[in-house]
């Protein structure tokens, strides 16, 4: 009887022991084929998306080096970490244009254009609320004959032009660190004659792509006559949130409704927005209520000349392209 006892147990321990070791099989095997999977996925993001992940972190790296400009105010509409530093501000003014120079002025900027159907849809708007805004175009898009006939339209209405570069390079690698006085003379003197030849115009506004510049570069620009133009009011309209773009009326309810008391530039605005961010559908209910808050705040909409105290200094009358000094280190 005892002797039963002892098998039945040793039995059930033995069948015991096989299922754990079936689950234990199984557990493994899929534990196996899943790292085999994971592994297979990672290797497919890294090689389409490593090398660019890795070149993008390390040009934000070197952007951020000897760097004199990354200094876009934050607003509570901001979530970037750019210095945020009053003393910063009063010390590199008399360089880079931040705010206007007068309290309650209000300059409305777009960059990246034109785009015709956005810049059409855009001057519509502003054509219906009397308002007059500046536009920081890229020369390489004038050369884009659809693209320069919405510029002139740009001009023709009375609106400012402002030069954002040829083709939107980061001036703090392209020309800075590589001490390459040919790429800066590209990017500022090519773009002018396009903007004269399309145009008729030579911007004196000069806004570098990013927001980056570097000390040198905009000694250099100052000197050659150039107002090196930032902002103070980020509306963030080429941001994503998830799937979702950040509502750009949200950016101004944010700022104009619920000013931050410690934030010392808040007395006049230049506010940032660009034209291949946005979509035509909305634009003139959209702008219509912003432009009216803006008003109902007590801002007064000017140009970028405006802005600066300057009405009638927009455009250069001539350039001497040849005989320009560059203040780089050695």
């Amino acid at each position: 009887m005892r002797l039963y006892y002892i098998l039945k147990n040793l039995f059930s321990f033995s069948i015991f022991i096989l299922i754990v070791n079936s689950i234990s099989k199984i557990i493994l095997t899929n534990s196996l084929q899943t790292k085999t999977k994971l592994k297979t996925f990672l290797e497919k993001i890294n090689s389409e998306n490593y090398l660019k992940i890795k070149k993008f972190k390390l040009e934000k790296k070197k952007s951020n080096l000897n760097k004199f400009s990354r200094y876009k105010y934050k607003s509570k509409i901001l979530s970037h970490s750019y210095v945020d530093d009053w003393t910063n501000y009063q010390a590199f003014s008399n360089l880079l244009i931040f705010q206007c120079k007068y309290k309650n002025d209000f300059a409305l900027t777009w960059d990246d254009g034109p785009h015709d159907n956005v810049t059409n849809s855009i001057l519509d708007i502003l054509k219906i609320k009397n308002v007059t805004s500046t536009f920081f175009f890229l020369a390489e898009r004038l050369e884009n004959e659809t693209q320069a006939i919405a510029a002139r339209r740009v001009y023709q209405e009375g609106h400012q032009i402002g030069s954002h570069s040829y083709n939107h390079p980061n001036l703090t690698i392209t020309v800075s660190e590589n001490k390459n006085c040919t790429e800066l003379k590209h990017q500022i003197f090519d773009s002018d004659r396009i903007f004269r030849d399309k145009i008729g115009v030579s911007p004196k506004f000069f806004r570098p792509p990013f927001g980056d510049i570097t000390q040198e570069i905009a000694i250099t620009l100052k000197n050659w006559g150039y107002y090196i133009v930032l902002w103070n009011l980020d509306t963030k309209d080429w941001y994503w949130e998830g799937l979702e773009k950040l509502n750009i009326v949200k950016s101004y309810n944010d700022e104009l409704k619920n000013p931050d008391p410690d934030y010392k530039m808040k007395d006049s605005y230049i506010s940032l927005q660009h034209e291949h961010s946005m979509s035509i559908e909305g634009t003139i209910e959209r702008y219509s209520y912003i432009i009216d808050l803006i008003r109902e705040k007590g801002f007064n909409l000017v140009s970028m000349a405006e802005c600066v105290g300057r009405p009638d200094d927009k455009y250069f009358e001539e350039i001497d392209y040849e005989n320009k000094q560059f203040f780089f280190d050695d």
